[in-house]
């Protein structure tokens, strides 16, 4: 009986192998005729029927004997360049497909063709680039990634060998694999603590550093084993006219330069031994080198005329044209610099030693005393001269050893050389010491909200208070956000997810102040996942909580139209349309009114989500609630309680309902539910004005430091109105105040 019962148990095994192999054989067949067909995209067609495609592709491409499995892989390109959706993304990306584990598979054979002009390296680019778009595309994808233990290291791969590319493809014009490398590896980190960990482990730093030498072309063994000698200036220089343009990167690298930038940043920003290790491989060196460079490049503001405002405002738009090109790319360093630098004291101590410091703090001077002679609007501040100050101050964060060190370097040698270059002194000189102390309290406003999470006093308060000094002064909005990494941002999304409506209220206050008038922050919020948390605080029961949600949803869908799309796919469109169909027994007038005026804007030259709203028979709820406000409106001696009751009234007397808000997606149309590829829109610093900030009802009239109002114009000390008398300061920011010569 038991030989009998193992006989059939291996017959029945063997039987399921042989099903397996037909069945892996039916889709390398059926692959092969994809591969071979004449079909180049799967646009428009049922998300079932892509996978199958894509999974029989997946099974060519797995075949090491197949003939085919380049072609393969470029056609699984062509399919997911057709993709328009993230669902279709995330699914071909998904388990059930295996894309992932064989790209990653396919990306170690190949690797041996770095540098080489064969077909394999051809398609080692085809495959980093599927990498990037089923990642940075879709992050719920990230963790399936990094299960594959061998992913970060080949990617780090590819980076260190940047010196081989460099020649035959750099100075070709083409990135290679280098720039969706880079990419991949900063989204990841962007998103994971886990990838900074496994980047940091695989001596990741080592590769991100000979890939930002190829970028710049710096040859390899320059800042290689820690900081470079102090070095003797050379004299004033004369800044550049304006039209030149800074040579810190050629125009066809800038993209890479920024993304390995944007790496450090992550690296730096979640793990401290990344701050060392970028000292130990000379990037640290190189970023000084490089940073001191690009800001002595840079052209000075303007002259402020008030006899000619209108040559005064062409002269700005002149530099601002010249300067377009390569703002971003010498910001992203600077900021890279800081995360370098931030609360470690070997690299401030560095950092204070180098020249660099001096191009920095002269930089901010010439930039400060313009922007407060022309009354410059915060999105008008130049981004070089925020990053530049950012640096400056975060090399003195908990160091009082630096401080006095900035404060002599600033007295001694950057004053006088500055009124030489220019022929006098500085009509208005910057209040460092002010800043300095600014700087510390805005850090003590993270760290309250990060350790005392469970304490709802205490973080509302904290919250207030960072709100405050984001609207009084100019230069602290950009030192909030950019202070350490993505670390306010995270703070803020945690405190919009709080329980506590205290908490939760003064979240989407600061949240407004801080998104309101710059699209960097508001990108930054984005990528971050900021429309599903704002989606849980406008579903909240509290009617001020919804409103100022939907307002600050307003604002992100004017001013990004990528994230409409982002709107439709996160379920807040239907639960828009929801609340408005429940108008006026479950939605009030005071409700009613921003969630149409967020409708408005998701629909706006947006035809997928027009074609969506009518599918789900969302124009009904609409044109009802259209009558009903009317009504209310139009009805002479009627406000807005008789308006309803003259609603309900007129529902009574046999009005036809609406058709209920569709919640099955089975009838939708493919392209009704399909998101945009679009990318967020790459300007930054832009007002719009004609939109009220929903932050607070009272805006507090934005003050700068240096202005005729009582300041005292001193570099080491000057006002204490940046921050209101009252507020606490922590011992951290009164040593800070007391280095730097600053009132408490």
């Amino acid at each position: 009986a038991c030989s009998a019962s193992k006989g059939s148990s291996a017959a029945s095994e063997a039987g399921m192998e042989d099903g397996m192999e037909d069945g892996a054989k039916e889709l390398i067949s059926s692959g092969r005729q994809l591969v071979e067909g004449e079909q180049l995209s799967l646009q428009g067609e049922p998300l079932a029927l892509i996978l199958s495609k894509v999974r029989a592709v997946i099974c060519v491409i797995a075949d090491r004997e197949s003939a085919e499995r380049w072609e393969a892989v470029a056609r699984l390109r062509l399919f997911c360049e057709g993709a328009t959706s993230s669902e279709e993304l995330e699914e071909i990306g998904s388990r059930k497909v295996n894309t992932l584990k064989v790209l990653v598979e396919l990306l170690e054979e190949l690797s041996p063709a770095l540098g080489t002009n064969t077909t394999k390296a051809q398609v080692l680019e085809d495959v980093v680039w599927l990498l990037e778009r089923l990642l940075c595309s879709v992050t719920l994808n990230h963790k399936i990634l990094l299960k594959q233990t061998k992913a970060i290291t080949l990617l780090l791969h590819v980076l260190a060998r940047a010196s081989v590319l460099r020649a035959p493809v750099l100075h070709g014009g083409s990135m290679g694999p280098l720039e969706p490398a880079a990419n991949v590896l900063c989204c990841l980190t962007f998103h994971s603590s886990r990838a900074c960990h496994q980047v940091i482990d695989a001596n990741g730093c080592e590769a991100i550093a000979a890939a930002t030498r190829a970028c710049l072309g710096v040859p390899a063994g320059k800042g290689a084993g820690g900081a470079q000698p102090k070095q003797q200036p050379a004299g004033p220089v004369s800044p550049p006219a304006l039209g030149r343009r800074n040579s810190l990167v050629a125009p066809d690298r800038e993209r890479l330069a920024c993304s390995l930038f944007e790496l450090v940043v992550n690296l730096c920003s979640m793990l401290p031994q990344a701050q060392d290790a970028c000292e130990a491989t000379g990037l640290f060196a190189l970023f000084l080198d490089r940073a001191a460079t690009a800001v002595r490049a840079l052209p000075d503001p303007p002259p402020v005329s008030t006899a000619d405002p209108a040559g005064s405002a062409a002269a700005e738009a002149d530099l601002a044209h010249a300067s377009a090109g390569v703002s971003i790319v010498t910001e992203q360093l600077l900021l890279a610099l800081n995360s370098v630098v931030w609360c470690n004291q070997r690299n401030q101590t560095l950092l204070c030693e180098s020249e660099t410091l001096d191009a920095l703090l002269a930089h901010v001077f010439v930039w400060y005393s313009w922007t407060t002679q022309s009354g410059a609007h915060r999105s008008r501040l130049p981004p070089s001269y925020l990053a530049s100050l950012l640096v400056v101050l975060g090399a003195q964060l908990d160091n009082e050893t630096v401080i006095g060190a900035v404060a002599r370097t600033a007295h001694e040698r950057t004053l006088p050389a500055l009124a030489a270059r220019l022929g006098g002194a500085l009509p208005r000189l910057c209040p460092l010491a002010d800043f300095v102390t600014l700087h510390h309290l805005l850090l003590d406003q993270l760290l309250d909200i990060r350790h005392n999470h469970q304490h709802a006093e205490v973080v509302a308060e904290a919250l207030g208070n960072a709100r405050w000094l984001v609207r009084h002064c100019s230069e602290s909005h950009y030192l909030f956000v950019h202070m350490h990494g993505a670390l306010s941002v995270e703070m803020l999304l945690r405190c919009l997810g709080n329980v506590d409506e205290t908490v939760l209220d003064a979240a989407c206050s600061t949240a407004a102040a801080i998104l309101h008038g710059s699209r960097r922050t508001q990108a930054l919020f984005l990528r971050k996942h900021g429309i599903a948390v704002l989606r849980e605080c406008a579903l909240d029961y509290n009617a001020d909580i919804q409103v100022r949600s939907l307002q600050l949803l307003a604002m992100l869908a004017h001013a990004h139209p990528a994230c409409r799309h982002e709107l439709r796919d996160e379920g807040v469109l239907r639960a828009l349309l929801r609340s408005v169909q429940a108008y006026p027994y479950e939605t009030e007038l005071q409700v009613l009114e921003p969630t149409l005026d967020l409708i408005s804007h998701a629909v706006t030259e947006c035809a997928r989500n027009q074609s969506y709203v009518r599918e789900i028979s969302g124009l009904g709820a609409l044109c009802e609630a259209l009558v009903y406000v009317a009504k209310a409106f139009c009805s002479s001696g009627n406000n807005t309680a008789a308006g309803k009751g003259e609603g309900e009234a007129g529902r009574g007397r046999g009005e036809a309902r609406p058709a209920p808000i569709s919640t099955d997606t089975a009838n939708v149309s493919p392209s009704a539910l399909s998101a945009s590829p679009a990318s967020l829109p790459a300007d930054e610093y832009e007002s719009d004005t004609n939109r009220s900030d929903p932050g607070e009802k009272l805006i507090l009239s934005p003050g700068t430091p240096g202005s005729q109002d009582g300041y005292v114009h001193n570099p080491l000390g000057g006002s204490a109105r940046l921050w209101p008398v009252k507020m606490r300061m922590s011992e951290r920011a009164a040593g800070a105040a007391r280095a730097s010569g600053a009132p408490q």
